[in-house]
Order: structure tokens, then C-alpha cells, then sequence
């Protein structure tokens, strides 16, 4: 049987391995979908409820998965608290823009 890494004993040559490289590469693609999303939500009126929602979905979904992290993984870096701020800030303006469109919808009836 094979032993089980700890964190510690992974190193940057196993990172790059051609397994973990692909998934990497699957991930990016699925944010460059996403992001492709928002970009045609921005220009195209009809896209724009659906782009909006999936933004608020992916940002507090990083900014929880990134505390979550902060609970078991302990103190992080400057960077990862800015990350989670902004992903969080984000999220809370793609909900203000949601309510102002709710709002704009019951006026139009």
C-alpha cells in the first residue's frame, strides 16, 4: 500500500505532476466560463439576471471556502484576507443589484 503524503512532505515537484496540472487547467477553464458569463450578462440585457446571480453564487462561494480555510488552517497572508474581503464585497454588490432589480420589477407592474 502507499503512504499517504502530509502536507508538509508534498513538494512543488508533485504540484506540477501531469494529474494535478490537468485539473488545474479544467478549473481554469470552468472560470474563464464563468467569467465569459458575466462579460456577455454586462452586454446582453437578457443574460444579465442569470450572469449576476452566478456571480453572487462564485464569490461567496470562495469567500466561504475561504473561511473555512481561515477556521482550520489557521492565521493566512495579507493577500488571502484581502481575496476574502473583496470576494465577499462582491458578492454583497451582485445582492444589491439583485434587490435593485427586484424593486424595479414590482415598480414596472
Amino acid at each position: 500500500f502507499f503512504k499517504q503524503k502530509t502536507a508538509y512532505e508534498i513538494t512543488v515537484r508533485d504540484w506540477s505532476s501531469d494529474v494535478c496540472s490537468s485539473d488545474l487547467r479544467a478549473i481554469m477553464g470552468l472560470y474563464l466560463s464563468i467569467i465569459a458569463l458575466w462579460v456577455i450578462g454586462i452586454f446582453k440585457r437578457h443574460y444579465w439576471l442569470m450572469a449576476t446571480v452566478t456571480n453572487v453564487l462564485f464569490m461567496s462561494g470562495l469567500g466561504f471556502g475561504r473561511l473555512i480555510s481561515l477556521a482550520l488552517d489557521g492565521t493566512p497572508s495579507l493577500k488571502f484576507l484581502i481575496g476574502m474581503l473583496l470576494e465577499f464585497l462582491l458578492a454583497a454588490w451582485g445582492i444589491y443589484n439583485l434587490n435593485l432589480y427586484k424593486k424595479s420589477k414590482i415598480s414596472c407592474r
